[in-house]
């Protein structure tokens, strides 16, 4: 049997050629015929060769199984043996790396060299080799120096790109990508890439890049997404519409590309689009069925097909996708005025996952708050935590509910000790930290509290809104402005709005918080919280 080493490395390499979604396997190329081509094998010859190579592998004995199949494939130009070689090359290095990664780049630097034909397959597994490397500098170094007689070859230039993605350098890979681009302007792989990278400076480059291959392929379903993504990044709605119409005119020939148009459809409300992709996928059996009928049936609900709906969701057997499931139907019958129903639902539910009690717990919770049911919706998590009293999501979530009823100190109670257990937790920081400001007490915690959960999640709009307030709570109308003013344009909210115009306001600019106020309750006629303020205000 495979050695203790090898057994993970060979797992690993199986995983590396699965997970490597952004490169594809070069072309075939003809083997070279001169002096050093041994005597080609008969049928026999090979069958016996590769026969004892695969037991050397199973046997753990991975330099003779490398050994064999690298001589099977010079003497038999095979493409499929050269393939397996490869594979073995590159179990044979995993190990290597992880007894002494010096040897393996020497290694890779001769396999790079010797070996053209599996030159741009090696190269673009580079950093799927080095990818659980922790020390990210060395892998950056390490690769840059394998590559460096390579960059005439646009798989050079990609493989660095992912590895300046993994260590989180996102301008870097870009301009690697753009080169790989550059290179060798047909090839798919780099413009998914840039696409991912884009941000708001590159957007335009790349969705003209983009706009370029897809006149010359308009088949390339998976690019013409990452375009249309781009365009709704960037507002241009009518333009990603238009996109989109023209991409389905012809059927996505991948199974995943398929599933990634159908939640395409499904931001334009294509109900129907999406429906019939998502059932050619059923047929097909191609991944999740659960998931799929999960789906299908929020787009039944979507068109009110209520009964419909419910049949599908109950379709999904229990796994992943069944609470979710569960919840979709018991909304559904709770708004056709079946509540008892609904909630018996659930009950099943914990029956028959009772390990995702509390998750179903939480989606009763939401239901019953959903129908203006605060008391039960706590109840339900209340008997939650008598059976799970650590856990945190429930913790949160009774914490939030006690808040509405009028209860600060079980409020507090519940998220001190979230915070206990999980000190890190932005939102529970936030939660306690908003709850003081709003009161206006404990203004100094309050500080202290919303300034950690800030630094764990600084572009969090709620954050962002609660040290707002608290900066208007101890009369810091500059500071406070400039926060709200961010929140509200990450999350234009009415809550936030409110706060906004209220600073605004304060701070005796009177004309801009009408003006906002004026915006904001033409969007929101019926919201009570802008008509108490304008209220108040004389607004």
């Amino acid at each position: 049997m495979p050695s203790p080493r090898l057994k993970p490395c060979l797992l690993a390499l199986g995983l590396l050629f699965a997970g490597n979604l952004h490169a594809e396997a070069p072309r075939q190329t003809k083997p070279a015929q001169g002096k050093n081509s041994a005597v080609p094998l008969n049928s026999a010859q090979l069958l016996a060769q590769m026969l004892l190579s695969e037991i050397a592998l199973a046997r753990g004995l991975i330099d003779d199984a490398a050994f064999g199949y690298n001589d099977l494939a010079r003497r038999s130009g095979d493409p499929r043996i050269q393939l397996r070689a490869n594979e073995i090359d590159l179990a044979r290095l995993l190990l290597l790396m992880q007894q002494n990664p010096d040897d393996a780049e020497e290694t890779l630097r001769k396999l790079l060299a010797e070996q053209p034909a599996g030159r741009e397959r090696l190269i673009l597994q580079l950093p799927g080799l080095y990818g659980r490397n922790s020390d990210k500098a060395y892998v950056l170094r390490t690769v840059q120096k394998l590559l460096q007689p390579y960059q005439s070859m646009a798989e050079a230039h990609f493989s660095e790109a992912l590895v300046q993605r993994d260590i989180k350098d996102p301008s870097a890979s870009y301009a690697a990508a753009l080169r790989a681009h550059r290179l060798k302007p047909d090839w798919e792989p780099p413009l998914l890439l840039l696409a991912d990278l884009a941000g708001d400076a590159q957007r335009e480059e790349v969705s003209a890049l983009l706009a370029t291959y897809l006149q010359r392929n308009p088949r390339a379903h998976d690019l013409g997404i990452a375009q249309i993504r781009l365009m709704l990044q960037g507002q241009q709605k009518a333009e990603a519409r238009e996109t989109y119409l023209r991409l389905i005119q012809t059927p996505p020939e991948r199974p995943e590309v398929a599933f990634a148009l159908a939640g395409v459809a499904l931001e334009f409300n294509d109900l129907a689009t999406a429906e019939s992709l998502l059932e050619k996928l059923l047929e097909q059996n191609w991944g999740e069925a659960d998931r799929l009928q999960l789906i299908l049936g929020q787009i039944e609900a979507e068109r009110g097909n209520t009964a419909k709906a419910i049949q599908t969701f109950d379709g999904v057997a229990p796994g992943p996708h069944y609470v979710n499931a569960q919840a979709n139907k018991a909304r559904l019958l709770a708004r056709n005025q079946q509540l008892p129903e609904a909630r018996a639902g659930l009950a099943a539910a914990r029956r028959a996952m009772p390990e995702e009690r509390a998750a179903i717990g939480l989606q009763e919770a939401q239901l019953l708050r959903e129908q203006g049911d605060q008391r039960g919706a706590l109840a339900v998590l209340e008997e939650e935590l008598k059976l799970q009293p650590d856990h945190v999501d429930v913790l949160y979530d009774a914490a939030l509910l006690a808040e509405q009823l009028g209860k600060p100190a079980l409020m507090e109670q519940r998220l001190r000790r979230i915070l206990n257990l999980k000190p890190d937790h932005a939102h529970a920081l936030n939660a306690l930290g908003y709850s003081f400001a709003d009161r206006n007490q404990h203004l100094d915690e309050a500080e202290q509290l919303l300034t950690q959960a800030l630094q764990l999640a600084p572009q969090d709009a709620a954050i962002l809104d609660s040290m707002g307030w608290l900066r208007f709570r101890q009369k810091r109308f500059d500071l406070a402005e400039p926060l709200l003013r961010q929140a509200y344009a990450l999350f234009p909210d009415p809550e936030v709005a409110s706060h906004l115009i209220e600073v605004l306001w304060s701070a005796g600019k009177r004309d801009d918080a009408r003006l906002l106020w004026q915006e904001n309750t033409t969007r929101n006629p019926a919201n009570e919280l802008l008509t108490r303020l304008g209220k108040r205000l004389g607004l």
